[in-house]
C-alpha cells in the first residue's frame, strides 16, 4: 500500500512550509496542545528565531511552562515577544498561509512588518461576563495585531483602514477571515464605540477554550 504524502497524512509531524490541508492540518494543529516536543518540532520548521524560556511567570500569579521567545527578520515585528509553542507555531502557519498570499493579492507587495500590542498578560477578560474567566493572554496563548508594513512602505492599520472597500481593506478582512479556517489561532476584530476596529486578535485554541468565546480579548 503506497504511503501518504506527509502534508497529506494526519501522523506526519506539522511543517509549517508545506500547504495546508484543512482537515489534515486541524487535526495536526490539535495535536500541538497535547504533546510539546511535537510543537517544539513543527515550530523548527518555521522562519521564526526562537529561543526557548522554561517558565514564564508574572507577579500576578500567572505562569506558563515551556513558552518560547520569538523574534523574526522576514517579517519583522515591532517587538519581539513571548509567547506559548502553540500560538507561535499558528502565527507561523498564519503569515505564510494567510497574510503574504493576502498581501500579494490585494496590495501586490509583502508584508516586512508586523505590529502589535503584546501575547502575555495576566489579566481576566475585557468585558467577560466571568470577572474570574482569564484571558488566553494570560496563557501566553494570543496576540493582538494592530498592522502590517509592506515591502514598499505602506502602512496599513486596523484603526485606520477596517472600513471601506479599498486594497487595503480587503487585505484587513481577508487575514481576519483567514486565521480560523487554516490553523485555530481564531481571530476577532476587536472595537470600542468611539474608536471602531483597533486591532486583530489571534490565539491558539487552548484545550479548555470555546472557540465562540472572545477569550483573548
Amino acid at each position: 500500500m503506497p504511503r501518504l504524502p506527509p502534508r497529506l497524512s494526519p501522523w506526519a509531524p506539522l511543517d509549517i512550509h508545506a500547504a495546508p490541508v484543512p482537515a489534515v492540518t486541524a487535526l495536526k494543529m490539535a495535536h500541538l496542545q497535547r504533546d510539546h516536543a511535537y510543537c517544539e518540532a513543527a515550530l523548527a520548521t518555521s522562519d521564526f528565531h526562537r529561543v526557548s524560556v522554561p517558565l514564564l511567570t508574572s507577579f500576578r500569579g500567572c505562569n506558563v511552562h515551556d513558552a518560547v521567545r520569538i523574534s523574526s527578520r522576514l517579517p519583522a515585528f515591532n517587538n519581539g515577544f513571548t509567547a506559548s509553542c502553540s500560538l507561535s507555531v499558528g502565527l507561523a502557519m498564519y503569515i505564510r498561509h494567510v497574510v503574504q498570499p493576502a498581501a500579494s493579492r490585494h496590495l501586490h507587495s509583502e508584508i516586512v512588518r508586523i505590529d502589535h500590542l503584546g501575547t502575555f498578560a495576566c489579566r481576566p477578560i475585557v468585558g467577560g461576563h466571568d470577572p474570574k474567566a482569564m484571558s488566553e493572554h494570560a496563557a501566553a496563548n494570543a496576540i493582538d495585531i494592530t498592522g502590517f508594513v509592506t515591502r514598499d512602505g505602506r502602512k496599513i492599520t486596523v484603526a485606520a483602514n477596517w472600513s471601506g472597500d479599498d486594497p487595503r481593506s480587503q487585505f484587513l478582512h481577508e487575514v481576519r477571515d483567514g486565521a480560523c479556517p487554516l490553523s485555530k489561532p481564531c481571530s476577532a476584530p476587536t472595537t470600542t464605540p468611539r474608536t471602531g476596529p483597533i486591532f486583530i486578535s489571534t490565539w491558539a485554541a487552548s484545550k479548555s477554550a470555546d472557540r465562540q468565546d472572545h477569550r483573548s480579548t
